[in-house]
């Protein structure tokens, strides 16, 4: 029988109660993360309906923002015509002024030269307003941009599919009550303390890694049957955590440190999260919802009131 040195003993000892306390943070930096995830879950089945209208329209919205844009490029086309015309005719006109104002001045303007003066005053006036109104329609044309239009749709397209996504996979997520939403965080606590990979014996890493990564889609998607399943499996492996392997004093020292600099790493990432504002919106989440519904409501007006504006102004440059 080999006997361990007392050094060796009491370090064991202190890397394992260092694994248990690692094992304790990351589950409860876990819990914090599936109190998010749960919270943005209810947010878009409570407001899948509003939200599914806003993504929607305003996707609708871009393409008829596009359809615009295409009509008054059109337009200005033929707006470059007409205003060579008007430059042309602004000319004439001016000319035809600065020919009566000399006789005026020259004292050789007859009664008609000066009828005629306001009208051809009143006839520049309105050449010089379809002029300025040309211009005003090009220079707004130009500050548009077609590229950042397609940019804009590709970015509600994308957004309208990732929230379908997200709603494909609430959907997956089985209805549990209050004593199985229990039993099922008591069955993954148990289960990642068994294989969690960060404190088993390295032969034994990556099959705790695959294993956990499938733990944890079955937590994330109710799935109590199965984890009960996997836990009947996993104790039936035995796995071996490092502070059971490891009996040289100097590899326990070093495992010992890894294990402190990765609690404390992990304690700032639990900190972090704590500090988050979104808990404080979990622990008031039913005003927060009222208030919530009250912004999508509006923001759905303003998407329609925006299609209606939209419509106007297509109708007007088909009109052209």
């Amino acid at each position: 029988m080999i006997i361990k040195s007392p050094i060796i003993q009491k370090k064991k000892q202190e890397l394992k109660f260092l694994e248990k306390k690692y094992q304790d943070l990351v589950y409860k930096r876990d819990e914090l993360l599936r109190e998010i995830e749960e919270f943005n879950n209810e947010y878009n089945l409570k407001f899948s309906k509003l939200l599914d209208e806003i993504l929607n329209l305003k996707e609708e919205n871009i393409y008829k923002k596009i359809e615009l844009y295409k009509l008054k490029k059109e337009k200005l086309l033929k707006d470059e015509n007409i205003l060579k015309n008007l430059e042309e005719k602004r000319y004439k006109i001016q000319a035809e002024i600065d020919k009566i104002k000399h006789n005026i001045k020259l004292d050789n303007a007859t009664q008609e030269d000066k009828i005629r003066l306001e009208e051809l005053k009143i006839a520049l006036s309105e050449v010089e307003s379809q002029i300025e109104f040309i211009n005003k329609e090009k220079d707004l044309l130009q500050r548009e941009s077609f590229e950042k239009l397609e940019e804009e749709l590709d970015e509600a397209k994308s957004d309208k599919e990732e929230f379908y996504e997200e709603i494909k996979e609430i959907q997956k997520i089985d209805k549990l009550d209050d004593n199985q939403k229990i039993e099922l965080k008591k069955l993954y606590r148990k289960i990642s303390k068994l294989i969690h990979p960060d404190v088993v014996d390295e032969n034994n890493k990556k099959e705790a890694s695959n294993i956990m990564a499938k733990v944890n889609e079955l937590y994330r998607l109710h799935k109590l049957d199965e984890l009960k399943k996997m836990l009947i499996e996993i104790e039936h492996k035995n796995f071996i955590f490092n502070s059971d392997m490891i009996d040289e004093e100097d590899i326990l020292q070093q495992e010992i440190y890894r294990m402190k600099d990765k609690i404390v790493e992990l304690q700032k990432e639990i900190d972090e999260l704590q500090a988050n504002e979104i808990f404080e919106i979990i622990e008031n989440k039913e005003e927060y919802f009222i208030q919530t519904k009250e912004n999508l409501e509006r923001r759905l007006a303003d998407l329609k009131a925006e299609r209606s504006y939209i419509d106007i102004n297509i109708a007007k440059y088909l009109d052209f």
